[in-house]
């Protein structure tokens, strides 16, 4: 799990974001930049049940914040909505990484 290996998954420098961090990232992008998919944000989808969803269209990010034992929080950016730093899943659900400064 992400949480457990937070800091060895980035190089350097660089660390897997917590909740917050995302949220301050996405606040400071201009308006509708990280919807439409620029600025660094890949939109992945994400890895359950060895099958991809959502390719092209939205991207989820772990986050290094923790939310009881079996899970972490996560960064969503969807093409046509709103991001949210607070939604969460269980470690078992194929989500991205991104390393930050």
């Amino acid at each position: 799990m992400v949480v457990q290996y937070k800091d060895i998954l980035c190089p350097g420098t660089w660390h897997v974001p917590t909740s917050n961090e995302f949220q301050q990232y996405y606040n400071a992008e201009p308006s509708g930049t990280v919807k439409s998919g620029i600025h660094g944000w890949l939109l992945g989808g994400y890895v359950l049940s060895s099958s991809t969803y959502n390719v092209g269209t939205s991207g989820n990010y772990w986050s290094s914040t923790p939310n009881g034992t079996d899970g972490a929080y996560n960064a969503y950016v969807y093409l046509s909505s709103s991001f949210s730093s607070q939604f969460y899943a269980n470690r078992y659900v194929g989500f991205s990484l991104r390393c930050v400064r």
